[in-house]
């Protein structure tokens, strides 16, 4: 896989690609074949693995190139966010979770000018909606606050909105 920062000349299905790396990477899928993934990652943080396997599966049926950056908790994706260089197209997060949940990790964003100045859409993505909950993340600043769907077709519509809705969107971490 090519850094963000790595000069790189190659073809890929028939296009010439030259210059700087900063917004893809390359991944090898099998024999002769070639991925071009985009490094604006969505960032998945949930601890129940079953819930990240869905959602995974559901973002590749909804045909999302980007790659995943799955995290357990919030303490493990605030020291990611923390470090990265890679701009995250989005934050899908848990509620409620071991160590750091999701309002904890939106509270520590907000107060962290580096990261609240990455402007990363942040969404939750829960089973528990109490109305003191929503507002409280509404109140640091989060995106949206969506249910864990109960069916595959649910999730499916549900993500697809999400995802058409920031690939329009026009917000500081998009406008390169």
């Amino acid at each position: 896989m090519y850094t963000q920062k790595t000069q790189f000349r190659d073809v890929i299905e028939g296009y010439y690609f030259i210059g700087k790396f900063t917004r893809f990477s390359i991944r090898a899928t099998g024999r002769d074949k070639i991925t071009l993934v985009m490094r604006d990652p969505i960032v998945l943080i949930d601890d129940d693995s079953d819930d990240r396997d869905l959602l995974a599966e559901v973002l590749e049926k909804i045909g999302q190139k980007r790659e995943l950056e799955h995290f357990e908790n919030g303490r493990e994706a605030l020291e990611y966010l923390r470090v990265t260089t890679d701009k995250p197209f989005i934050i899908i997060c848990d509620l409620n979770m071991p160590i750091m949940n999701g309002l904890e990790l939106k509270r520590e964003i907000q107060r962290d000018e580096y990261l609240r100045n990455k402007s990363i859409p942040f969404v939750f993505f829960s089973t528990a909606v109490a109305p003191a909950t929503v507002m409280e993340a509404y109140h640091l600043c989060s995106q949206g606050f969506f249910l864990k769907e109960s069916s595959f077709r649910e999730l499916e519509e549900t993500m697809n909105i999400i995802f058409r809705y920031w690939t329009k969107c026009k917000h500081p971490n998009a406008v390169r």
